[in-house]
């Protein structure tokens, strides 16, 4: 029963690594996806270009929706998928965003540049929660590794006087 707790422990530190990574990979698309896009290029080609230029993000579940019938179905079918099935919820209404803006024909620099200054954002914020903990990590860890040896330093030798001193 004692794993069980230990067990969720690592599965949400797991699930933390596995979203810090997928955000930051996301950061990475949508600012290659930004730029094209300045530079005036439709969405459904800039989408195509960065899946092709972009590497990092193999593991996102954008290499599928491009892939599967895309002449069939274009673009807004798989963005509204990802709107839909996107594995961070809080991060689905930048796929909604896209959805609305690319169906009515709406600017779509300043939304992707909204959408990623929220990522960097929020990158920060937990950059600057894990740098705020850190000190307190490494007191921990020097506790755990340093007051036992420095205890037994100070201690044995006194037992010993205490021992020699009292006859035992």
């Amino acid at each position: 029963m004692d794993s069980l707790p230990s067990n969720s422990i690592l599965l949400k530190w797991r699930i933390q690594k596995e979203e810090r990574c997928l955000r930051r990979e996301l950061i990475l698309f949508f600012d290659l996806l930004e730029l094209y896009i300045s530079v005036g290029y439709d969405l459904a080609f800039a989408w195509q270009e960065t899946l092709v230029h972009c590497k990092s993000v193999r593991h996102l579940d954008f290499n599928q929706t491009v892939t599967e019938n895309w002449e069939d179905h274009g673009l807004l079918h798989h963005l509204k998928r990802l709107e839909q099935t996107f594995p961070i919820e809080r991060y689905r209404f930048g796929f909604t965003g896209l959805v609305q803006l690319y169906s009515r024909g709406g600017a779509l620099t300043p939304f992707i540049q909204s959408f990623s200054r929220f990522l960097r954002q929020e990158l920060e914020r937990d950059l600057s929660g894990y740098l705020r903990d850190c000190p307190t990590r490494a007191n921990v860890l020097m506790i755990l590794f340093f007051l036992p040896p420095a205890l037994a330093l100070l201690l044995i030798p006194l037992i010993q006087a205490f021992q020699h001193f009292s006859g035992f």
